[in-house]
């Protein structure tokens, strides 16, 4: 009985801002893991990218389908790599970012005003990282 209404409260729960955020479960889950994996306020790139072993710049060209009326989404044979194709403990991220190198310390600093456009693939798995190299940089 008691074990049922845990459930219960749980469902309800779940259910409440399921209306409240128009975000399902699943959703809520990868936006909370992406939150506190990614430190997408960093000044740097290394820093945005600290919880991950390999960080890939790929060519925007190559790993971008641009003809997706609805803004930027990887192609096809990229999104094996991602959520949720993946579980999100072994999967990729990617960001769009405009940078600029620094000299003085070797790193790509965020820029809003100037540099490049880079995007920058981040992940833990040696061979995906290998995989994503030699496809799309």
């Amino acid at each position: 009985m008691y074990v049922a209404k845990i459930r219960m409260i749980e469902w309800v729960k779940d259910k409440y801002l399921t209306w409240r955020t128009g975000k399902d479960k699943r959703q809520r889950d990868q936006e909370e893991w992406y939150t506190n994996t990614v430190n997408y306020r960093a000044h740097d790139i290394t820093d945005m990218f600290k919880n991950f072993k390999h960080v890939i710049i790929v060519n925007p060209d190559l790993f971008l389908d641009l003809s997706h009326p609805f803004g930027w989404v990887p192609v096809q044979d990229a999104k094996q790599y991602f959520y949720p194709v993946r579980a999100l403990t072994k999967t990729c991220v990617w960001r769009f970012e405009r940078v600029s190198w620094n000299q003085w310390d070797s790193r790509w600093h965020l820029d809003e005003m100037g540099g490049y456009d880079k995007v920058f693939v981040a992940c833990n798995n040696s061979a995906d990282a290998v995989m994503l190299a030699l496809k799309y940089a």
